[in-house]
């Protein structure tokens, strides 16, 4: 996969603030905070699965990777329709890289998995996806 980096003026449009504001460009840019939420996940994912840099934690990391991935799965169903082949893409992702029902759950231990549905915003045409994610309220993300 190559990716180029966005500049501002690839998301910037020189035009009218009407223009901006337009149905098209706003799905264009949920679109582009989607995609790069979704990329971010995966190159974590890389990250932890080559294991080169001893000093990360994977466990951190798969974590990280997960809220990234849930931010995005938690945009796209929000704002796009179902059939949209990227929201498709990133909820089978999630599904199989984290899943919160494919995971082991003990049966001597307590659990305290906090999980949340995501729901589409009001007024989506056909969305039919409400999947379960993971809360991840105790992951710590630092952009640096």
């Amino acid at each position: 996969m190559q990716i180029s980096p966005l500049t501002l003026q690839d998301i910037y449009h020189t035009g009218s603030i009407e223009y901006e504001l337009s149905r098209e460009l706003i799905l264009e840019k949920i679109c582009f905070l989607a995609v790069s939420y979704f990329c971010v996940s995966t190159e974590l994912r890389f990250i932890v699965t080559l294991k080169e840099d001893p000093s990360i934690d994977p466990i951190a990391k798969r974590k990280e990777s997960e809220y990234y991935h849930g931010k995005a799965l938690d945009i796209g169903i929000s704002f796009l329709p179902s059939e949209c082949p990227l929201v498709n893409h990133i909820l089978m992702s999630y599904s199989k890289h984290h899943a919160p029902s494919a995971q082991i759950i003990s049966e001597t231990e307590e659990q305290n998995e906090q999980v949340r549905c995501i729901r589409p915003m009001k007024g989506i045409d056909s969305n039919k996806h409400q999947p379960i994610v993971r809360a991840n309220r105790d992951v710590n993300v630092k952009i640096t």
